[in-house]
């Protein structure tokens, strides 16, 4: 494992195509986490269980949409992820709760002993569980003066959750980690087997709009931009145009996005243009919308790689 900044790693790919891999569920990425409680749970069918408790001390195995974030924002917060049980320093398979099970989503406490060899599971860190919101209002009733306007309003809100069949489950809360990008690991190996392929297929000359499209990803990279399609369509209408200023980029794409030649594709990712917006398809098909001047600051940064 290396840290996802390690200068191997940004040799072999780019933070995009690792967060593309992640969210292809082609690969994973690892944290460490120091001396936390941590409740195991399972799930079969439907259901989730708890099964076991303890202090873990090891390696987290973030869920993608985790490990997405933090890589694009620099920074994420989780309450959850797959640990492997040779990091819990003790495993208990008493519950470590007072309530009694459901909470929350859980359905019940189901004991698992500690896997003799090492398992991936699923935990939640730090957790916490309170009874449900509808024992505490009726035993503030029950414990205030019956004729307190303050007692009254708690019975007949307790009343209301009773007739809607609402507050009867414990709550389940936990206290969030904050995992940093420079904390993030990868399999280095695995990454190599991974994009290498890729790289070979794009960069053929049976694939000559794959070496195209991949090596302006790259450039847009290097500056610091997303490789969106605006992004695509702004680096192609800037080396189209002989004025980089911005006026002149945004009157030629509308003058693309409005002519019947076309030559630029403007509309292949442009949707509308307003006075204001700039609105474009995404590569889900996602319809998004820019600011003109939100682009300027990006237009600055494709005129490096002029």
């Amino acid at each position: 494992m290396l840290p996802i900044d390690h200068s191997a790693v940004s040799e072999i790919a780019s933070e995009g195509q690792i967060a593309q891999l992640i969210s292809d569920k082609k690969i994973s990425l690892l944290c460490k986490v120091s001396a936390r409680k941590a409740l195991v749970i399972t799930k079969e069918g439907k259901v989730w269980y708890a099964r076991a408790h303890g202090r873990f001390n090891g390696y987290c195995y973030l869920y993608n949409k985790d490990a997405v974030e933090c890589l694009r924002k620099g920074s994420a917060k989780i309450t959850a992820s797959r640990v492997s049980t040779e990091g819990f320093i003790d495993w208990s398979t008493d519950s470590p709760f007072k309530i009694d099970f459901p909470i929350s989503y859980i359905e019940k406490w189901e004991p698992l002993d500690k896997p003799k060899k090492p398992e991936l599971l699923h935990a939640l860190f730090n957790p916490t569980a309170h009874e449900p919101v509808l024992s505490q209002l009726d035993r503030a009733v029950n414990s205030g003066n019956g004729d307190n306007d303050f007692t009254k309003f708690l019975s007949k809100a307790s009343q209301v959750l009773k007739n809607a069949n609402k507050g009867t489950k414990a709550a389940l809360n936990m206290r969030e980690i904050e995992i940093h990008k420079l904390d993030l690991l990868v399999d280095l190996d695995r990454l190599k087997e991974l994009v290498q392929p890729i790289e070979s297929s794009q960069t053929s000359h049976q694939d000559p709009e794959g070496k195209e499209r991949w090596s302006l990803n790259r450039k847009l990279e290097s500056v610091g931009l997303k490789p969106t399609r605006l992004h695509q369509v702004l680096y192609r209408v800037m080396e189209a145009s002989e004025d980089k200023s911005a006026k002149a980029i945004f009157n030629l794409i509308e003058k693309d996005f409005y002519s019947e030649g076309q030559e630029l594709n403007v509309a292949d990712t442009i949707t509308e243009i307003t006075d204001i917006y700039l609105y474009w398809e995404d590569s889900s098909g996602k319809n998004r919308r820019n600011k003109f001047k939100t682009l300027e600051d990006r237009l600055t940064k494709l005129r490096k790689l002029g």
